[in-house]
């Protein structure tokens, strides 16, 4: 099995290439890139995971698209974001850190209905203050 990194910032590939050798990783590629225009073919992966960067997106409802279109058949998207609407207390003070960075503040909601115009099943996993970890399916 491979693993293929991608990110827009050169500098994150740098980091993530210095871990896969740490790590040992063997199949591996790193890939400086855009998650709303996937340069990757369709249906190409088996497994699609994005850590806390959905909300720094501008197009994130793209990206959701990219993921579920590299997906195979079967395929399970992972992803951990900041929503709101899950804790009033995170949703304060993500209100004054979103605005002033330009990040995205949707609810949970929002990713579901993305998930399922994309072909996508969705189900939430767990919470974490206003973090949201979710999967989504895409049909065998």
């Amino acid at each position: 099995m491979g693993y293929t990194g991608l990110d827009l910032s050169y500098s994150m590939l740098k980091q993530a290439v210095k871990k896969a050798k740490k790590k040992s990783f063997r199949k591996s590629r790193f890939i400086q890139g855009n998650a709303e225009e996937l340069l990757l073919g369709d249906e190409s992966f088996e497994f699609v995971l994005m850590d806390t960067a959905l909300h720094m997106i501008p197009k994130y409802q793209l990206a959701i698209a990219e993921a579920a279109r590299v997906l195979k058949n079967g395929g399970v998207f992972v992803c951990s974001t900041p929503v709101v609407g899950i804790s009033k207390d995170f949703d304060a003070t993500w209100k004054k850190i979103s605005d002033k960075r330009g990040l995205h503040s949707f609810t949970e909601e929002d990713i579901e209905q993305v998930c399922s115009h994309n072909g996508l099943t969705y189900s939430r996993y767990d919470t974490n203050g206003g973090v949201l970890y979710f999967q989504a399916q895409k049909a065998k």
